[in-house]
């Protein structure tokens, strides 16, 4: 039978990994904690998102991905501002006006823009005369959907068109091609020439490019179809094309009187394939992942069920050429749903199913992620663990970008962002699936190996850090190495005092962190030796800790060898001590008393601790040992008060994570009520223990409590030297 203390310890580590300091000193607080990192992916949707500064992914509109197309096609360096200036601000005349500064001289204005420059300068007239021509055909059309435009036989309006269609349609390079065949659809279909729209697309269609110009068309060759009553061959393109309302409004149905599913039903109907489907799963199911764990609505199970059904079925008809992707969807919200048996059920017909090497890496991490709920934590599952960390270890170091670099040493994980998905993974699987069974099985070494590989192992490969510090009364910035941002005197450890691995060594226990770290000294398997070098291993940072938690357990004798093995500079390091907590002086009963020399603070408060206990022990005159204990007794209040800094390295009530917080105040732990107890009962027993009124006198004094002396002991010399230099001495007089 597991023991009650067991019990409690345990729940309180798997709350800490799900739910990061929010009030930690030394960090900032973690927006949602690594179990709620977004998972389910079946496609790369990174090129049709940016990113703002705070992390958050911006949809790209089909307007700026058309402003990096022609940035390819120039240059990368040319702002998208410029471009989007030109191509979607100019006027037909501006644009012109490009041409004639290729022929002529390039003393314009215009020239400020450095789209129009690039092609200015490189006489590109065959792109000037591609947006002449394009922004000529956009403001024609703008023209015939005036509400005052009254179509006439030859207007301007069908003869500027007609005349668009022809310029496009003698274009006989490849480089602009699919530019001008959408200029000439544009042209054709807004003079309502369907028939020949679908001709000139069916000639063309097969030399154009794939990418979003053709995507742009499509939708015009739909609407032709459905005008020349070809209903089932104009749905059968919008469902290519993703277009659901139009699919919707063609099948006869009303939007809003149709649900998600069978939108999707109707989709999968005029085209199983359609590449707009791993678009819809995975913005539906982001939005449900979000759901479930309660930030933003309440869980919307039915969705979910209903995508899971969806999915599933489309796997077993087989219709769908992606088999792999359609069991993985299912698969994963069986996950989500809470029945894990179907779902590995499901998973390992993905895994035998055909699906492309995107599909197949997501079917991998939801593999580890399944093992690792289900799994016995045995020899077997350890060598295949072992495995699974490697890949993904391989997998996070071969997709670092220069993005992922830039967020990592700009303190990406102050607030345990998810900005790397193959990191996010790591931490996801590690800190909220295997950690916690380890813990579950008695394992206390292995997991804090595990959460220190996942804490560390990304900020230990990019290896730089950036720092913000005053100096000579101005605030500067500079990137360090990762070993000089921890061992910085002049800015805050924002990674090592806020992060799970912390959060778990910090009320596991102290006697499995020391055990850890005679295995980190010691390594006994590949597993142990792999973990190592992806983690943090200072023994100075985690003998600091050990012997921190011995002053928090009353262990001095222990905490003296610990902090023995480390530096004295080391707690210049601190937090704690770069603030200024550790300059009161514990053995002094008044609240702002400052101690003489913080050398050493902890190692000398643990000595005099240990030393007190010692004449304790050995005094047998009730008068001394009264004292002995008395300054012992504050000693143990002040560490665990108004010194906190002595046994902890934060203050305050709450670990926080996303849409839960989860009360972890040190006031409400077992050491801490214990040391509070053991404080009060020494401070009463050894007031009771004096025979010398003198003695009991001057203990009061120091105690500040007048009263008592004036009340008790007012003939004693204390007792008059309170009469003589009390201001307020009727404060203390008993009436």
């Amino acid at each position: 039978m597991k023991s009650k203390i067991y019990i409690v310890i345990h729940s309180v580590i798997l709350t800490v990994l799900i739910c990061l300091p929010r009030e930690v000193y030394s960090g900032g607080s973690p927006w949602y904690s690594p179990s709620e990192y977004y998972t389910f992916r079946i496609y790369d949707d990174s090129k049709l998102y940016d990113y703002n500064e705070d992390g958050e992914r911006l949809p790209k509109s089909t307007t700026i991905q058309n402003c990096e197309l022609w940035q390819r096609l120039t240059l990368t360096d040319i702002p998208l501002k410029d471009i989007h200036s030109v191509v979607y601000r100019y006027s037909s005349k501006e644009i012109l006006r490009i041409t004639h500064l290729i022929e002529g001289s390039a003393n314009d204005t215009l020239m400020r823009n450095q789209f129009i420059r690039w092609i200015v300068l490189h006489k590109d007239r065959e792109i000037a005369e591609c947006l002449s021509l394009a922004k000529l055909c956009e403001e024609i059309r703008m023209e015939q959907n005036d509400p005052w435009y009254y179509p006439t036989t030859n207007d301007r309006v069908s003869i500027g068109l007609k005349d668009i269609a022809y310029r496009a349609q003698i274009y006989k390079g490849n480089r602009l091609r699919d530019r001008y065949a959408l200029q000439v659809i544009r042209a054709l279909f807004a003079s309502s020439q369907y028939d020949a729209c679908i001709n000139y697309w069916n000639e063309v269609q097969g030399f154009l490019p794939n990418g979003l110009i053709k995507q742009i068309i499509r939708p015009y060759i739909a609407g032709a179809y459905y005008r020349t009553g070809a209903v089932e061959r104009a749905m059968r393109i919008y469902a290519e094309c993703g277009d659901i309302a139009s699919l919707i409004f063609c099948a006869g149905k009303q939007e809003d009187k149709i649900t998600e599913i069978e939108q999707l039903e109707l989709l999968y109907k005029y085209d199983p394939d359609s590449p707009i489907f791993p678009k819809i799963l995975q913005e539906q199911i982001s939005k449900t992942e979000a759901s479930i764990e309660g930030y933003w609505d309440k869980p919307i199970w039915n969705t979910l069920l209903g995508l899971r059904n969806f999915a599933w079925k489309v796997a077993r008809e087989g219709k769908a050429t992606n088999r792999a992707m359609w069991y993985y969807t299912a698969a994963y919200l069986s996950d989500q749903n809470g029945d894990t048996q179907t779902a590995l059920d499901l998973l390992a017909k993905a895994e035998k199913s055909y699906g492309n090497s995107y599909i197949r890496e997501s079917i991998m991490i939801l593999r580890i992620y399944l093992d690792a709920k289900t799994c016995s934590c045995n020899i077997a599952y350890e060598q295949r663990l072992l495995e699974q960390l490697r890949w993904l270890d391989n997998k996070i170091r071969d997709n670092i970008d220069d993005k992922v670099r830039q967020k990592t040493i700009s303190n990406g994980f102050w607030g345990n962002y998810s900005y790397y998905y193959w990191n996010d993974m790591l931490r996801k699987i590690v800190l909220s699936a295997v950690v916690p069974r380890y813990i579950a099985h008695g394992n206390y070494i292995r997991a804090i190996q595990l959460a220190n590989m996942a804490d560390n192992n990304l900020l230990n490969i990019i290896n730089k850090q950036e720092v913000y510090y005053c100096y000579d009364q101005t605030w500067d910035e500079d990137i360090v190495s990762l070993s000089e941002y921890r061992k910085g005197t002049k800015w805050h450890n924002c990674l090592d005092y806020s992060n799970a691995l912390f959060a778990l060594i910090d009320t596991i226990g102290v006697n499995h962190v020391i055990a850890y770290v005679q295995r980190l000294q010691q390594p006994s398997s590949d597993f142990d030796r792999f973990i190592n070098d992806r983690s943090y291993v200072d023994t100075d940072f985690f003998n600091e800790l050990i012997g921190t938690q011995c002053l928090r357990e009353m262990r001095y004798a222990d905490a003296l060898k610990y902090f023995g093995k480390i530096p004295s500079s080391f707690q210049y390091r601190l937090n704690t001590y770069k603030d200024g907590y550790m300059k009161y002086d514990p053995f002094s009963w008044h609240a702002m008393s400052l101690i003489s020399n913080n050398t050493d603070y902890k190692y000398n408060f643990a000595r005099e601790m240990y030393s007190l206990e010692q004449f304790i022990n050995r005094t047998k005159e009730p008068n001394r040992k009264a004292q002995l204990q008395i300054r012992y007794a504050i000693g143990l209040e002040n560490s665990i008060n108004r010194c906190w800094a002595l046994t902890q390295y934060y203050r305050g009530e709450f670990f926080w994570g996303l849409g839960h917080v989860t009360n972890l105040d040190w006031t409400k732990r077992t050491s801490w009520k214990r040391a509070n107890a053991k404080s009060e009962r020494l401070m009463k027993e050894s007031l009771a223990m004096f025979t010398d009124r003198e003695s009991a006198a001057y203990t009061y004094w120091l105690l500040g409590n007048n009263t008592k002396i004036m009340s008790d002991y007012p003939d004693t010399n204390i007792g008059e030297y309170v009469r003589s230099r009390c201001d307020n001495l009727g404060d203390y007089t008993v009436r």
